[in-house]
């Protein structure tokens, strides 16, 4: 009976390489499909539009800086909104 059981290792050991030596799967078109839209978006949104957006909040921010910091506008609540701003201009 030895040959019985030397088939079935052979048998295993051939079921276990054909399983790992099996090639990576190519993505289906359905898969693709979904992310086609989302692909589409990533270079307009964040190759163009987000930086216009940042240059103009800069630009904005610093003319209300510039506005609010004359000496006739000073006032508690001026002081606050260049505080706003200037913070705006750090994290944006």
């Amino acid at each position: 009976m030895p040959d019985a059981d030397d088939a079935a290792a052979s048998a295993a050991v051939a079921m276990t390489t054909s399983v790992n030596s099996s090639p990576p799967q190519q993505p289906q078109p359905e898969d693709m499909a979904m992310t086609a839209p989302y692909n589409a978006f990533v270079v307009p949104v964040y190759g163009f539009i987000t930086p216009a957006l940042i240059a103009l909040t800069l630009i904005t921010n610093c003319a209300v800086c510039a506005v609010l910091l004359r000496p006739h506008m000073r006032s508690p609540t001026n002081v606050l909104l260049v505080a706003i701003a200037t913070s705006d201009m750090l994290t944006g």
